[in-house]
């Protein structure tokens, strides 16, 4: 049998080194954050549509109809509006925080 049929398909070790060696930048994780400048009330839909390469009109009406459904929409924008940092500017964690240090004279 040739050798070729077992390696067929998969990465060895040496394939990895290869690309380390060459290199080539590692991909870019993305993360979701809150639109600082494409808001209309805190940015949800803007970071969502930057997330997914999609229009944050999609985003926004979606969220419009859910609400017409039950509701959920509104508990979803809020929950990604408290627990989503905003890009850029620090969170109103962040912020809440430093404004506790500083009244406590740290």
């Amino acid at each position: 049998m040739n050798n070729d049929t077992e390696t067929m398909g998969t990465r060895g070790k040496g394939d990895e080194q290869s690309n380390e060696a060459s290199g080539e930048p590692r991909p870019h994780t993305r993360r979701l954050l809150r639109s600082s400048n494409d808001r209309l009330v805190a940015g949800v839909a803007g970071g969502l549509g930057r997330y997914f390469d999609v229009d944050p009109v999609m985003f926004r009406i979606g969220f419009a109809v859910s609400v017409l459904f039950g509701g959920a929409g509104i508990l979803a924008y809020a929950m990604l509006a408290l627990f989503v940092p905003t890009d850029g500017e620090p969170d109103q964690a962040q912020r809440l925080g430093h404004r506790l240090q500083t009244a406590m004279g740290g």
